[in-house]
């Protein structure tokens, strides 16, 4: 269609086509739009969403708990070879923050699966 054409308003493509062609091609159109409705997906229901927020809290406490345990296990032993660097000891300190490290990083597991850990659910 070139710039500046007017196109043909709907009446005057009625008058056209005639009566009966109009009602025929309305009915062709109410079909094909029921037919396109029919064809479209379900929305999606609150029990997909649901169960997709449920998935990502389970990831999302997961990786807490992995980086909770890893921290409490790499980094004590770090501060504990650095004070036998400096205090020129064997690697005691070392061994005794591994171990207190793992006993800290084994609480904060519990008490995140217990539920101690974390914000308080109950809303008085």
């Amino acid at each position: 269609m070139a710039k500046g054409e007017k196109t043909h308003d709907r009446s005057a493509a009625d008058r056209e086509l005639g009566g009966s062609e109009t009602a025929r091609l309305n009915v062709r159109l109410a079909r094909l739009s029921e037919a396109l409705d029919q064809r479209q997906p379900p929305p999606e229901s609150s029990d997909a969403g649901r169960s997709s927020r449920q998935s990502f809290d389970a990831a999302n406490l997961g990786f807490r708990v992995l980086i909770e345990f890893v921290t409490a296990v790499v980094v004590p032993p770090i501060v504990g070879w650095q004070i036998d660097a400096w205090l020129g000891t064997a690697p005691a300190f070392l061994v005794v923050f591994l171990f207190l490290g793992m006993a800290a990083g084994l609480l904060n597991v519990y008490r995140i699966a217990v539920g101690q850990v974390g914000p308080k659910r109950d809303a008085k």
